[in-house]
């Protein structure tokens, strides 16, 4: 499609479109009033990310290039990549500018001496990628859908990659409580058909709510409700928050209901309700021994090991999810010096590899061989080991992402305000890349892989919009 100067027309035939990020052409010889437009992308990089692409050749002259374009200082970020220079490098003495939607296609572009600034703001302004702007999310991938937990108002959201703004919503509110009736046995079966429906839809102080989800390779949904089990005894109607796995189908159909085997899980105690998907029968989830903390535990006895991570089977036949095993891992050493239960959370699980927030071991569930995120000294320099609050390290785990079919683990994490990705297989360092700082003032807060299309989704601190970057800016 040829593109034109036009924000109104573009708007009035690309409804889809989505401004993402910018790219730069510069060209060395650039007069000073062309360079002086470079100011007005300082105020651009706190809306999307702005880049300046070089070849692969100007590498080594990195410093020479920012000495002499201050990039820095405009919030512009540089790309080392042969086949996007080749792509957009003209031949002549202007420098140009592109910006790109979440597909990677080009959506306007134009001169950089005669760049209007009025022009581009109402196009990034009319044209945001609708995507929820909560931190508290998560985000999961199949090749042509995009599944979203707002974990703030405890709801789920399916959307076509192609159009972000066809949303199937799955809500505790509209869901039937019926799937979760003929899931039940014996007197709590009975409890719940009674007063069940009834009590979870109008309950006071409590509402069921969606807290976490997995998602399969054939694209079913595996959802955590937590939902009010009643019982009725005596004209007395008495209820306790209880758990089940509520599993749909490709199309968003419910398929089956698993409640939490109570029986089996008696010994456990605040099970997380985030989990990862082993495979189509199984997950991982957070468990500690009932009424025993970590930290009652530790103080007791300092050099005990502490297993928290358990694997969770859903049993087709008696149709209850159960524990199965506990994993022979310790807690992180940060997290033993800190008594942070709460911190530990399983959503920095690609089976068979798990990490935490703030922890510097990758661990390999198969075979429980770890491996470093960072060197230990770097690792050591940017985490605080001796006071009691967790929270505000400078290090952060942000993503963790297998991928089968190359075999390669992926590990998003930030130092300070820089970002950077790093690739391992078979527990060797591939590669990596420092991605620096998406939003110039704006926080990362955590991102989301998505290997199908070949992108990172990163959510901010400040719940701006989220933006969709391509791992090839980065060598990936």
């Amino acid at each position: 499609m040829k593109k034109t100067f036009s924000v109104l027309a573009l708007i009035l035939f690309c409804n889809n479109l989505f401004a993402q990020y910018m790219l730069l052409d510069l060209k060395q010889n650039d007069c000073v009033s062309c360079r002086s437009n470079l100011f007005f992308l300082n105020k651009l990089s706190s809306e999307i990310p702005v880049f300046a692409i070089f070849s692969e050749r100007q590498r080594a002259d990195s410093f020479d290039l920012e000495y002499k374009f201050t990039l820095n200082d405009f919030g512009i970020k540089c790309i080392f990549n042969d086949n996007l220079y080749q792509k957009l490098h003209k031949q002549n003495e202007i420098s140009n500018w592109y910006i790109f939607d979440q597909n990677e296609k080009i959506v306007l572009e134009g001169g950089l001496k005669t760049i209007n600034e009025t022009e581009i703001m109402d196009f990034i302004h009319n044209n945001t990628l609708l995507l929820p702007t909560t931190k508290h999310a998560n985000y999961n991938f199949t090749e042509n859908k995009v599944v979203f937990i707002n974990i703030d108002l405890d709801k789920i959201q399916v959307w076509q990659k192609s159009n972000p703004n066809e949303v199937i919503n799955i809500s505790p509110s509209n869901f039937d409580y019926q799937f979760i009736q003929t899931s039940l046995k014996g007197i709590d079966s009975i409890g719940f058909a009674e007063k069940g429906e009834y009590i979870n839809k109008h309950s006071k102080g409590f509402r069921p709510g969606f807290k976490w989800f997995g998602i399969n390779t054939k694209g079913e949904i595996y959802a955590l409700l937590e939902y009010l089990q009643t019982h009725v005894q005596n004209d007395t109607i008495t209820f306790n928050i209880h758990s089940c796995i509520v599993m749909y189908d490709s199309l968003v159909q419910i398929k089956q209901v698993y409640p939490f085997n109570l029986d089996s899980v008696q010994n456990y105690d605040n099970y997380s309700a985030r989990f990862t998907l082993k495979n189509d029968n199984s997950f991982i989830a957070i468990t500690h021994e009932k009424l025993n903390w970590f930290d009652t535990q530790l103080e007791a006895n300092p050099e005990k090991i502490i297993k928290f991570i358990t694997e969770f089977t859903l049993d087709t036949i008696d149709r209850t999810a159960k524990p199965i095993k506990m994993y022979s891992v310790d807690l992180p050493l940060i997290y033993r010096k800190k008594y942070f239960e709460n911190f530990l959370s399983p959503e920095l699980c690609s089976f068979p590899y798990i990490t935490f927030t703030y922890s510097n071991k990758i661990i390999d569930l198969n075979t429980l061989k770890t491996i470093n995120v960072i060197d230990t000294l770097t690792y050591n320099a940017n985490v605080d080991l001796i006071g009691t609050d967790l929270g505000k390290e400078k290090y952060k785990v942000l993503s963790l992402k297998y991928i089968p079919k190359t075999r390669e683990l992926l590990v998003v994490y930030r130092i300070r305000k820089n970002i950077y990705i790093k690739g391992f297989k078979d527990f060797e360092e591939t590669r990596q890349a420092c991605i620096g700082e998406i939003l110039n003032g704006n926080t990362v807060h955590n991102c989301f892989i998505d290997p199908y299309s070949e992108q990172i989704y990163f959510n901010f601190e400040n719940e701006a919009a989220a933006i969709v970057l391509p791992l090839m800016l980065y060598g990936f």
